[in-house]
Formats: structure tokens, sequence, C-alpha cells
């Protein structure tokens, strides 16, 4: 493509990528990123027909360990991009649709974020696939804006590392994440990265009215005074299988900063949820009152199956805290060399009831505190 620099050249690739569009959008040449580093400083907007990949079909795993050796097609932000409006990509103010991004690796840097589709509609469909961030503030909207989609699918392997904020606050129906895939999301351990000392922003990442929606395999490490997902909306209807939600060590490193998670893991403030097969461990090492769960379960329905509970301090800490909605179990197990001598524990305000608030675990494979 012609032009100056890496931003002109994306600027002809657009036009021509839409010239080759049929009437409904649907474009019928992708734009093939090069298997180098790419420096974009200009704003953009999603649109109807955008299809952007790399040159290799395998994708960007880990952008921190390449050391800059092998990094595929690897895209450097910088210039007037910023958060939620000025974000790199923005809504258009409407749906667009079959977007389509691929195989690529990105860094940012503080107060920086890569995506916000908080001005109206969503992406409908889209596929994200095998993509890398590195040092981001913000990826898929933020704490006050919400990344809107609907038939959406993040498949392949994900890598969200060294976070300066909240990685992604994401709504919707009718999406699959990481059914296919594994993402591998935290912070650093440094002192300038500390997580948001409030449990209401201080969440890796934040599912909000997501309905209709499968997720899949998520490695969260919630180091460093960073706490893990939050659900909140009352829309919310979401099945989570899998995966990790963790702190980093059993065991503080720098004082307060690395070590544990100091609260909750997940935190369930309203909707549908189901569980099936998921570890917790590692957290409460340092948390606010009124955090008394690896789980914090407030209000909706939440049914837990199959769970793993792990980490040193799971003989004094909960497993689940259930202050509202309701709660069932079964099949909760704990980790055979974890040192827990117990059954994993649950705190709950309530019992086995008909009622908007009860708490029911057949199994007997939990204790109750």
């Amino acid at each position: 493509m012609p032009g100056l620099n890496d931003d002109d050249k994306l600027d002809a690739a657009i036009a021509e990528q839409k010239a080759s569009g049929s009437p409904g959008g649907e474009s019928t040449k992708p734009i093939v990123f090069s298997n180098r580093m790419h420096t974009l400083n200009s704003l953009r907007k999603f649109y109807t027909g955008l299809r952007w990949q790399a040159r290799r079909s395998t994708g960007q795993k880990n952008p921190e360990l390449s050391g800059g050796v092998d990094v595929g097609a690897l895209i450097k932000l910088g210039g007037s991009v910023g958060l939620n409006g000025s974000a790199w990509l923005t809504s258009p103010g409407a749906d667009v649709h079959n977007v389509y991004i691929a195989n690529m690796g990105f860094t940012l840097g503080q107060n920086r974020q890569w995506a916000d589709y908080g001005g109206g509609g969503s992406i409908y469909p889209g596929q994200f696939h095998s993509l890398a961030f590195n040092y981001a503030h913000h990826v898929m909207g933020s704490p006050t804006r919400l990344f809107a989609v609907t038939q959406m699918t993040f498949s392949g392997m994900w890598t969200i590392n060294n976070v300066w904020g909240p990685a992604f606050q994401i709504g919707g129906s009718d999406n699959s994440f990481w059914m296919d895939g594994f993402l591998n999301i935290g912070p650093s351990g440094s002192t300038s990265q500390y997580g948001y000392p409030s449990n209401n922003h201080g969440y890796l990442g934040t599912f909000s009215s997501l309905t209709n929606t499968d997720v899949g395999y998520i490695y969260m490490t919630a180091l460093n005074g960073w706490r893990g997902l939050r659900i909140m909306g009352s829309a919310s209807e979401l099945s989570l299988f899998g995966g990790v939600y963790e702190g980093y060590k059993s065991t503080r490193q720098n004082g307060l900063y690395s070590g544990p998670a100091p609260g909750s893991l997940l935190r369930v403030e309203n909707g549908a949820v189901r569980i099936y097969g998921t570890r917790f461990g590692q957290g409460l090492d340092n948390p606010d009152s009124g955090e008394e769960g690896l789980i914090q379960m407030l209000g909706g329905e939440l049914d837990i199956q199959g769970a793993v509970g792990f980490g040193a301090n799971m003989n004094t800490a909960n497993l689940i805290q259930h202050t509202g909605g309701r709660l069932s179990c079964a099949g909760i197990q704990k980790r055979q060399n974890g040192g827990i001598t117990g059954r994993p524990r649950v705190k709950s305000s309530f019992t086995a009831g008909s009622g908007a608030n009860a708490f029911y675990c057949p199994d007997h494979s939990v204790a109750v505190v």
C-alpha cells in the first residue's frame, strides 16, 4: 500500500477493502498485516466488513515473551489513542456487521485503550481470533462504558498481560467466548500497576448484562491488589466452563504487592449464572470489609457444579460467601495436595427453601459455616 507511514498504508488498505465489498457491505478482500512491528497513531471506527488478519495464521501468543524475536504481526498504538471515546477502535454510533480480527498482537500503554463500543449499537456478528495485548489500560470497554457485542465469537489463544486498568466490560447477547480457546489475563507485580482499592472497580474484567453466552477457559491471575471477574446486571445469563481464577503465590511478595489476590476472585451481583469445573484459589489475602469468600454471591441465581478450591488459606477462608439470591452447588472438590483438611467452606445467610434467597447443597460437599 502507498503511504509515508503505517497509518497512511492502513488508510489506503481500508479504502481498497471497502471498494471491494458487496452492496451489503461484505468485503471480499482481507487486509493482511506483515510479520513486523507496525506503528499506528490515528483513531479509527469499526465498519461493516472489517477483515484484518496477520500473514502468519497461527497468531501472536504472548508478546511479553517474544523478546522482539519472531513477533509476527505486532501493532504498537500511540499518538492520539486514549480512553473510552478516544480508544483506537470505537463505535460509529450504530451496529456493524461481519467483523473479523485475527492473529495479531497489540502493545499499548497507560491511558490507552484498544476498543470501545459505548457510542451506540453493537458488533453483530463478529469474530476476534488469537489476539494478544500487552500494557493496555483497557482492552474492550472500561468501568464506565460497555463493549456491546451480539453473535460474537472470541476464539483461539489470547493473552491480556500487564494491564494498567480493568481489562474489559462486555455486554450483549448470543455469544461464545474462548469455548475453543484460552485467555491468560493478569497484571504485573510492579508497584506502578497496583490494583484499584475499591472492590467495585478493582476487577480485572466485568460481564455486564451479558445474556445467552457461554464462556470457556480463562486463566485469570488477580495478583498485586487486583480482584478477579465481576458479573452484574439482572439481564446477565451465562455459563462459565473450566478455567482458573486465582492469586499468584501462597505468600506476599514485596509487602503489599504481588502475592495472593487481596479479595474475591468472582463476584456475582445479579443474573442467572452457572459454573462448571472451575478452579478458585489463593485469594482473600487482604479483603475489604464484607468480602468473605473467593466467590461472592450478592443476588440473582448461581449454580456451581464440580468447582475446585485450592490454596494455603482454604482451611479458614470461605470458598463461597452467600448474602443474597438462590445458590445451589454440588460436587465441590478440594485440591488433594493443597493442605486443606476439611471440606471447602460456604458462608451462607440462608437455608434451603423456595424463596428468592436460598442455599442448597444436596451432596454435603461443602462445610457450611
